[in-house]
């Protein structure tokens, strides 16, 4: 044995803890100097003995360990620790009697956790309580060496509380890899019989995770969380039990984990089951489901289209990831369920169909134009468009429903998204019964007869033929902008321009005006040459218009044709080792769409559609390289070049379109597509492109594979991990290392398995290292353990070693020593490897496994791991000057004047202040004040090291917050005298704050000692009230430790009740409150009030109220509200609670019903909330209403607003809902109230308004209804002069109300009412209808602007006064107006004063000095630059002196330049004093300006130097250095 030093034997001896403290580090205190501490009489070296032995347990001291508790809770709570780690070590005989010692419950805790941990059997011998369980909630596996025999006691023990901590033991140290995978598995199926429903549904939670599911669970395991019991209702209602709805949820997981598609069919097929979980289990089939389920799953969800259609659909869209696709026989079911509920997704059902779209198309177009479903219907017709086959007449259908539609407007916008050229006619023929619709799709489809069509309606080719139709009249503008862009003849152009009004032109013929003739763009592209085609591109492209795009594409194919035949097109026309366009070609095609987009052009109507320019740009680029595409003589390089562009250019067009690219011959061709489809997926798109990826990974060629893996990995597609992880098959080792990078990205549990088995059978370094962060990115803290358990499965020795070799520094020497311990079958693998250094050990040394190489007669490796030594080496930072007489002086002559400045130069004397306290406690108060919080790191250490004078000063100032911080950085024995002192100084005057925190910090161990001297301190203060009740909010907070306290899993806390039972509880609370106040007045009733109490009141709400009563309560009573607090909530304790949150009765959960409003629709929820539309109760009626309201379906909508119409319902109508007033019939709203149709019909559009028209004009006429003239007025003004035109000719002049002051188009039947107003001596009301000529004027008006011109050229004559303003004029605007009027003057003043040949003005001198202090800094800047030509240098540099107290950084910079260029020396006081300015451009310009200035300034920096504070001094010693260095 080592012995002891003298230095350390002295110390010992005279209990210098000082100095052991300071000179000794923890590798210091070798066996022997332990002995000393640990016999020692002194209590404090014994605990610091006690302390070191905890920080580096020796088993061969363990017989030193006390065999009482006689010494202070701290060190009983230190013993309990120690024997925790020793107890093997320690005879039975000498262990502490703990249970009869009278111990805190915190102490007590800490002894029944050490005997469960290393005597697990205990949990059955101790008594059920409160102490058992949170002695068992603190554990975790750090603490034992056996988690797997104390989870099975605690498993055993049947207590509900104590499941809790064995699954979360369980989880710990499964992910910890102390614990062997079969066996967790095993504990868990224990776990799942548990009578605490919240750990049962958790543990199945658990099994569902894919370390767990490489060995199938049986299905009769499951089937008991579906099974009704009592169990259901003995717990919280927010999990209802192992049956209840997180029950349920949790085994629809574990079937679809599992593989038990036919429990997932009966939790379908239930109708007692919750609806939600129901559709859950539905849409978890997709995972599972073969194409042969399909039929069945549409069938079944046909039963109740709204609460499986969209499950169902999910499902369905997982099978179509997984490359399971519909037949032609599934298509109409599955229509049914979109067409029936209208929230599932018109793009997602029609991917969906795309294999058999031939089938969905013909059941969508059977049924009449007229039905109400076709938006529906026409939705997904377009969805089916967008999967660009191109071999649905979709188009043709629309087309030749469209003139027998009542409501052409979805129809129409159908064929605008569609861009069906051939229906232009038969939409022109709907344009009188929906312009603004029809316009919207002629932009997409129009042509030449459009523009014949609009041109003819608008009256433009021939002015005298007519006056313009009525339907186009309020759509005017937009007609003549389709015209316009339409327009290719020069001619038709020219007549349009003559009859434009260029005080009404539309705003896109505007963006369009203005552009070079093109017989000069002609020109300007003439002369290309034909070997040039890149130039010839380029000059095309800057000179072109949408006329030029032809040619343009021409050239691009061209270009094209070069690059694939390895000819140079010049730029860099390589990348990557292949061919692409050349960068300045791509950026002049998309600088012509964005030119094209700001002028507004129509053609290509991808500008149109386009959002920016920046957008119109790119589709302009895609659209011409997608044309192109299109042709079938392309050769496949060629398309190669032509995808590579495409991946330049986003454009959403583009899927659709190369799509079918990916059956290509071609393996780089199909290579550019799966590499552009992945950039430009996103969303539902990357979901529908999945599928066609994931059969591309079966392709032949190891291009094409590998491309759609790294596509596949671009999107992020989880779902298609089974399909990523099949390409680790794949013979060639770049496809199998691309798949495992990939599985990084878009890894899902269900590629684990195939990963396993490759991470057990390849050894290639590169494909392993991704396999391994791949798994450890899907499993996360559970990878050790899944690769544990698929090892302890392997059947051969190599793939067991190559999956080990996956844990390489991860596992620790303790989870292998534990793995050992439990006979794991990877145990001997294991330790080889270890042994081997083929594996490398996350934490621990190779020595600690020792023991169980011998057991396996395995070589242990030499242990090459040295301890370092370190020592903490402390720097005390002395300050000179200091002077103890000052010091008192300062003291007596009254330190509360000082200043702010003068208190922050004292801070840095704080050691020295300290000292001084000791002697002068009158300083304790004025060290508070010139160091208050916040403290830095220094003078933490500062007042650590004056400990003892700061408890002293407890008793002259309030020292107690700087002792809170000075704990935390003490040591054991420190704190733990910091606390003795605490508790052995009197009793004086707290105020507000408690010294119990205080003692919290210091470690030690709270007692009902403390807490009554706590109040009596609070008794003595300012507000004993106050402060009495704040201690013992103090005293009675559950302890927490600081260290990482195991977080509580499901069941480990309760939940609180919600709604109603809140309110009682709060009701009950508040009755408890007063009969405690009554009570506590006197003993005899306060121990009646005790005795009849029922504990219905939560502990911690009496703990609060006992605490707010206790300072009013009767002298006598006070101990016996501290007894019941203490038994509520012991002091020091964690939460005291277990035990009751357990047993907290419940409310019955409410079993879900299909009809119930809080469950997903379905339709018994739907006729239920019909039927309640009809109810007698008005409640139920708006209820019913309010669920309704937001349902998609047009039938619903329509029955909603029939209640709302006819006065049965009350509820808010949203713009969709108000559109179905035009759905409604006409004795329908007849019969309701017109003020609230009007009120509804004020949100609608115009198109749909234009419906309920001649009913709106009917009320306003009859009722005189303020809403619908509010509706009314909504309607273009043209509109309803044409509505009205049979009203006025019959003289119904009351109708021109909804007329005047509006503009309306000039037409022969309006100048006729004019008339005959002014014929029957109206001629106000006559005035009032603003006619005008709309947005073309007749051609004889052309002249008038030839007039106006001639006028405008006229120049007008001279203002008096050329001379400009007097000069006091001058001086008065500038005294009195605003900045720019102020500086505007000035200049005229200083011109004025230049031309008077520039003579001394005192006033202008005054002046000047004036605006050098104006409010607004570019005054004072103007004014400064002009005094430069105006006064004379003298006075302009003094003048520039001022400025260096301005409040802009700016101008005090300006200043100081031109006082030191000017070498101005009466300036030196003041910029040295700018040496410490706040901006630091000042500070740099006031530097170089004196150095500038040199020796000159030595004085002044000096003088400044003398007077500056420490901390700023360097700011002047710096530049004085370089003056005279």
């Amino acid at each position: 044995m080592t012995p002891v030093s003298g230095p350390v034997r002295e110390a010992i001896q005279r209990g210098d803890l000082d100095w052991l403290t300071s000179h000794l580090g923890v590798e210091d205190y070798p066996p022997a100097v332990l002995k000393l501490l640990l016999r020692h009489e002194d209590p404090r070296l014994r605990h610091w003995g006690l302390n070191r032995l905890d920080a580096r347990p020796l088993a061969s001291l363990a017989d030193l360990l006390p065999q009482t508790l006689d010494g202070p809770p701290e060190t009983s709570l230190l013993l309990a620790r120690l024997h925790q780690r020793l107890w093997s070590h320690v005879s039975p005989r000498r262990r502490p009697q703990w249970r009869t010692a009278d111990l805190p419950p915190r102490v007590q805790i800490a002894w029944l956790r050490a005997e469960i941990v290393n005597h697990p059997e205990t949990v059955h011998r101790e008594t059920v309580g409160e102490l058992l369980h949170q002695a068992a909630a603190g554990i975790t596996t750090a603490d034992t060496n056996r988690p797997g025999a104390l989870i099975r006691e605690l498993i055993t023990s049947g207590n509900p509380i104590l499941h809790d901590t064995a699954l979360r033991l369980t989880r710990e140290a499964l992910h910890d890899a102390l614990l062997a995978p079969a066996r967790a598995r095993e504990h868990l199926l224990q776990l799942l019989d548990s009578p605490n429903p919240d750990v049962a549904v958790s543990a199945l939670r658990e099994l569902t995770e894919p370390w767990s599911t490489a060995t199938p669970l049986p299905r009769q395991r499951l089937h008991r969380f579906l099974t009704a019991g009592p169990r259901a209702h003995a717990h919280r209602p927010e999990s209802a039990g192992p049956n209840g709805p997180a029950g349920i949820e949790a085994v629809i997981s574990a079937a679809a984990r599992h593989g038990h598609g036919d429990l997932l069919w009966e939790i379908v097929a239930d109708e007692v089951t919750p609806p939600r979980a129901r559709q859950e289990a539905m849409r978890a089939l997709g995972d599972l489901a073969g194409r042969e389920d399909i039929p069945r799953i549409t069938g079944f969800a046909s039963t109740d289209p709204l609460l499986f259609g969209g499950s169902a659909v999910a499902g369905l869209r997982a099978m179509h990831r997984r490359g399971l696709f519909p037949s032609g026989d599934d298509a109409a079911a599955i229509v049914d369920l979109a067409l029936a509920d209208h929230r599932i997704s018109a793009d997602e059902t029609a991917a969906i169909l795309f294999t058999c779209r031939h089938e969905a198309f013909h059941a969508l177009v059977a049924e009449d134009a007229d039905g109400v479903g076709w938006p529906r219907r026409l939705a997904l017709l377009v969805g089916l468009a967008r999967q660009g086959s191109g071999d649905l007449a979709i188009g043709d259908v629309i087309t030749r429903l469209l003139p027998a539609a009542s409501r052409p407007e979805p129809f129409l916008a159908a064929i605008r998204a569609l861009r069906h050229q051939g229906a232009e006619e038969a939409v022109l023929g709907a344009l009188p019964r929906a312009p603004e619709a029809a316009l919207d799709a002629l932009e997409a489809i129009g042509g030449q007869r459009t523009v014949d069509v609009l041109a003819e309606g608008l009256g433009l080719d021939d002015p005298a033929a007519g006056e313009m139709v009525a339907h186009l009249r309020s759509v005017r503008h937009r007609a003549l902008e389709l015209v316009w862009h339409l327009a290719d003849d020069p001619e038709r152009r020219r007549l349009i321009l003559g009859r434009l009004d260029p005080h009404d032109l539309p705003g896109r013929i505007v963006a369009d005006l203005g552009a070079a003739d093109p017989r000069e763009l002609a020109l300007l592209s003439a002369g290309i040459d034909a070997e040039k085609p890149v130039q010839s591109l380029l000059t095309l492209a800057r000179n072109g218009d949408a006329g030029t795009l032809p040619v343009v594409a021409d050239v691009l194919l061209r270009i094209v044709a070069d690059l694939a035949n390895g000819e140079p097109a010049g730029g860099d026309a390589w990348a990557g080792g292949e061919p692409v366009v050349p960068r300045e070609v791509v950026d002049a095609l998309r600088a012509l769409g964005v030119r094209l987009h700001d002028r507004g052009k129509l053609r290509p109507f991808v500008l149109r559609e386009a959002g920016t320019a920046v957008e119109a740009g790119h589709a302009l680029v895609a659209t011409i390289a997608l044309d192109l595409i299109d042709r079938e003589d392309l050769t496949a390089k060629e398309l190669a070049v032509l995808l590579g562009l495409l991946r330049e250019v986003p454009y959403p067009g583009t899927h659709a379109r190369v799509h079918r690219l990916l059956r290509h011959r071609d393996r780089h061709v199909r290579k550019h597509v799966i590499a552009l489809l992945a950039a430009e997926s996103t969303g539902g798109d990357a979901e529908a492109l999945s599928a066609s990826l994931i059969r591309s990974t079966t392709a032949r060629d190891a291009q094409t594979v590998r491309q759609a893996l790294l596509a596949l990995g671009e999107i992020g597609a989880p779902w298609a991990a089974p399909a990523i992880a099949a390409g680790l098959d794949h013979p060639a080792m770049n496809v199998k290392k691309t798949a495992a990078e990939v599985l990084i990205r878009a890894g899902a549990p269900a590629a684990v398995p195939k990963m396993l088995f490759w991470l057990g059978h390849h050894d290639n370094p590169g494909l392993r290292a991704s396999l391994v962060q791949a798994l450890r990115t899907i499993l996360g803290d559970a990878f050790p353990a899944t690769v544990l358990a698929a090892a302890e499965q392997a059947d051969h020795d190599r793939r067991r070693d190559l999956l080990l070799g996956g844990l390489d520094r991860l596992l620790s020497a303790r989870a292998v020593d534990a793995l050992a311990q439990q006979g794991s079958p990877v145990a001997n693998s294991l330790l080889t490897l270890v042994a081997t250094q083929r594996i490398h050990l996350g934490s621990g040394t190779v020595a600690d496994l020792s023991a169980q190489f011998t057991a396996h007669n395995i070589t242990a490796p030499a242990d090459h791991t040295a301890a370092s030594r370190t020592s903490d080496d402390l720097t005390v930072l002395e300050l000179g000057g200091w002077d103890t007489e000052t010091a008192c002086r300062i003291l007596n002559r009254q330190p509360e004047q000082l200043n702010a400045q003068q208190l922050a130069r004292l801070r840095p004397m704080l050691a020295d202040w300290l000292r001084l306290a000791a002697a002068e406690p009158s300083a304790y108060r004025f060290v508070l004040r010139f160091c208050p919080e916040p403290w830095s790191a220094d003078e933490i250490t500062t007042f650590a090291r004056a400990t003892g004078t700061l408890i002293a000063g407890l008793c002259e100032a309030n020292l107690l917050p700087i002792l809170e911080a000075v704990a935390p950085t003490l040591n054991a024995v420190q704190t733990l005298d910091i606390a003795a002192r605490i508790r052995a100084l009197p009793t004086t005057a707290a105020g507000y704050r408690s010294p119990l925190p205080l003692l919290r910090r210091c470690g030690a161990v709270l007692t009902r000692a403390d807490v009554e001297r706590a109040l009596a301190a609070a008794r003595l203060g300012p507000d004993p009230w106050l402060a009495e009740s704040a201690v013992l909010r103090d005293a009675f907070t559950p302890f927490t430790t600081t260290s990482a306290a195991p977080k509580p899993t499901a069941g480990a806390t309760r939940g609180v009740d919600k709604g109603a039972s809140r309110d009682a509880r709060e009701t009950g609370a508040e009755a408890w409150r007063l009969g405690l106040e009554t009570a506590s007045r006197a003993p005899e009733t306060f121990a009646a009030f005790r005795a009849r109490d029922g504990h219905a009141v939560p502990a911690r709400v009496r703990l609060s109220t006992l605490a707010e009563v206790f300072p009013a309560a009767d002298p006598m009573v006070r101990e016996e509200i501290l007894d019941w607090m203490e038994i509520l909530q012991p002091i020091d304790a964690p939460a005291w609670n277990l035990t009751e949150s357990a047993e907290r009765p419940t409310s019955l959960p409410r079993t879900p019903q299909d009809g119930d409003l809080d469950q997903p629709r379905s339709a018994a929820q739907c006729d239920r909330l019909l039927a309640d539309l009809g109810a007698p109760d008005t409640i139920r009626r708006n209820v019913a209403a309010e669920a309704l309201r937001d349902w998609p379906e047009p039938e619903i909508r329509q029955a909603v607003l029939s209640a709302v119409v006819r006065g049965q319902a009350d509820v808010w109508i949203t713009k969709d809902l108000a559109r179905e007033l035009t759905f409604l019939d006409e004795s329908e709203l007849r019969a309701g109230s017109p003020a609230r149709i009007a009120g509804m019909a004020k949100t609608l559009d115009a198109a749909d308004l234009h419906r309920l028209l001649p009913l709106l004009l009917e009320w306003w006429e009859h009722d005189d209804s303020a809403s619908a003239e509010q509706a009314l007025r909504r309607l273009p003004a043209d509109t309803l002069a044409e509505s009205l035109r049979s009203r006025l000719d019959a003289g119904s002049w009351g109708f021109l109300d909804l007329l005047v002051n509006r503009p309306l188009v000039r037409t022969v039947a309006l100048t006729e009412t004019c008339r005959r107003l002014r014929a029957d001596g109206r001629g106000d009301l006559a005035d009032s209808l603003v006619l005008t000529d709309g947005s073309l004027r007749r051609t004889q008006a052309a002249g008038g602007e030839s007039t106006a011109l001639a006028a405008l050229r006229e120049r007008p004559e001279p203002t008096a006064n050329p001379a400009g303003p007097s000069r006091d004029a001058l001086f008065a605007l500038i005294r009195t107006g605003h900045g720019d009027q102020v500086r505007r003057a000035l200049t005229q003043l200083a011109e004025a004063h230049e031309d008077r040949h520039h003579k001394p003005d005192p006033e202008l001198e005054d002046l000047f000095a004036e605006l050098l202090r104006h409010p607004e800094s570019r005054v004072r800047a103007h004014a400064h630059r002009l005094g430069r030509r105006l006064l004379d240098r003298a006075v302009y540099l003094r003048h520039t002196t001022v400025l260096l107290d301005d409040a802009e950084p700016d101008v005090v910079r300006a200043a100081i330049s031109t006082l030191g260029h000017a070498g101005y020396e009466p300036s030196i006081p003041a910029i040295v004093g700018l040496l410490t300015h706040a901006h630091v451009a000042v500070r740099r310009a006031a530097t170089n300006t004196l150095i500038r200035f040199g020796p000159a300034t030595i004085s002044a920096l000096r003088y400044a130097s003398g007077r500056a504070r420490p901390d700023k001094r360097q700011h002047y010693t710096a530049v004085l250095d370089r003056i005279t260095g």
